[in-house]
């Protein structure tokens, strides 16, 4: 069962690197072919999709214990902090908890 998006916050970019948003793109997209496969958030960051200087990562929130939700809805929800984080510069950085889950926080940033 899919949850609401429950929390995007755009990173300031001048105490935080932007990545390349059309690289962003592409790993949301390549995320999205993936469907309904397990995206799996642990403890240690984990990178979910690099292209570029971009990485989507993964990493579960506090005290959770590992978590997983589709990689669709990982893209979806990296889709929402490109739509309230994409600069006119073409960048973007910020994180999100992923749909589908409350301890799956996800990251778009430079490698």
């Amino acid at each position: 069962e899919d949850y609401e998006q429950i929390y995007v916050h755009c990173q300031v970019r001048e105490r935080f690197t932007p990545s390349w948003g059309p690289d962003a793109k592409l790993c949301i997209e390549e995320l999205a072919s993936r469907g309904q496969e397990a995206c799996r958030a642990t403890k240690q960051e984990t990178v979910l999709c690099r292209k570029g200087n971009t990485v989507i990562t993964s990493q579960v929130i506090g005290n959770s214990e590992d978590t997983v939700t589709s990689c669709g809805n990982v893209a979806a929800s990296a889709g929402r902090i490109m739509d309230k984080c994409y600069h006119q510069d073409n960048t973007v950085v910020g994180f999100a908890i992923a749909m589908g889950t409350y301890a799956f926080r996800l990251d778009i940033r430079p490698e």
